[in-house]
């Protein structure tokens, strides 16, 4: 029987509304990617803080992530206008490419008296190789299909892709002369885009064997901001060579990652292992098996989801193989109450 469970991946981004001063760092200019209607010009300045480097992975019984699923690094981060013959026009974006050593980030979106829309901000980790395209874009529907082309299997850098949008209403921010005066704080979670594959358990007619390796293939090699990618698809595969792990061992750090698939060309994971021999040791001789990932009973990966695949090879009965999709929960880290000047 295949558990699905509903997986939510999320690391809070926390926003803080403050008044900018004249010793406020600013990420961005003022001129905004499209011009606004206005008979006098006014700035809301946003105090934004990202947080995110501790992680929580939680499921059936806790099990203990790997060290960088929850890493931030850089992000690039748009204000969108969201209401109005303007909705969906990209107000101002920037990217910090900083984040480990500061997380102090402020941003100023041009609005005016007679303009001040609902706005939606929408946020993308990680994403470096990208930048100088998500800065060109003028509108949420050109972010959203922007290519990420990340490599989520990079031994060196495994800081993955999370997107995430967070709206704020024109009552949650009041503007003046000086600036805003209202100070809110807002929680955006970012989802990851990739999903993750590990290798939970495996048995073969009741005992534990020795794994040798894992490879997945058909891992596509790009994905959109928001979205599958469907077109101009590169296939990979990835393997982890000398796991040397009986099954029975944890194998949480030798997790595959893979951005979502639901075409025709199948995600599959092979095992290759060796039976104990009866002094105990590993026996040369490799067995391999491989079985195509699957959600709720369909054979696809879906963005953002941790599939644990329990194996149970029987000489007699077969294979069975249970997917579980467990939660991945990010810890929210409180930073306390962001400051803004009140001029």
């Amino acid at each position: 029987m295949k558990l699905i469970n509903t997986l939510s991946i999320l690391i809070f981004l926390f926003i803080a509304v403050a008044c900018s001063s004249e010793s406020d760092s600013v990420m961005n200019d003022l001129d905004n990617k499209n011009e606004v209607p206005t008979s006098s010009e006014a700035v809301a300045a946003f105090n934004i803080s990202l947080t995110g480097q501790s992680i929580q992975t939680r499921g059936e019984d806790d099990t203990k992530p790997t060290d960088n699923e929850g890493k931030v690094s850089n992000c690039f981060i748009a204000a969108v206008s969201n209401e109005g013959t303007n909705q969906g026009n990209v107000l101002c974006s920037f990217t910090s490419e900083t984040l480990k050593d500061n997380r102090d980030i402020k941003m100023l979106v041009k609005v005016s008296d007679s303009y001040k829309p609902a706005l939606k901000f929408i946020a993308v980790v990680n994403c470096k190789i990208e930048f100088d395209e998500l800065l060109k874009c003028k509108t949420l529907s050109d972010i959203e299909s922007v290519t990420l082309v990340e490599d989520v299997n990079n031994k060196d850098d495994k800081e993955l892709v999370k997107v995430g949008t967070y709206e704020v209403q024109a009552t949650d921010y009041e503007i003046t002369e000086e600036g805003v005066t209202k100070i809110k704080n807002i929680e955006i979670p970012v989802f990851q885009r990739a999903a993750a594959i590990e290798l939970s358990s495996l048995k073969v007619d009741g005992e534990d064997v020795f794994v040798r390796s894992l490879t997945l293939s058909n891992i596509k090699g790009s994905t959109l901001v928001m979205g599958e990618k469907i077109t101009d698809i590169a296939y990979l595969s990835k393997t982890i060579n000398d796991i040397y792990k009986p099954s029975s061992a944890p194998l949480t750090t030798d997790r595959l990652y893979a951005y979502e698939n639901t075409g025709e060309q199948k995600t599959t994971l092979k095992i290759v292992y060796s039976k104990y021999e009866d002094n105990g040791k590993a026996g040369s001789v490799e067995y391999e098996r491989s079985y195509t990932i699957k959600t709720s009973g369909h054979e696809e990966v879906i963005a953002g989801k941790l599939y644990k695949l329990n194996v149970t090879i029987s000489s007699a009965g077969g294979d069975n193989v249970k997917f579980t999709v467990a939660d991945w929960k990010f810890n929210s880290v409180d930073l306390g109450d962001v400051q803004g000047s009140t001029n």
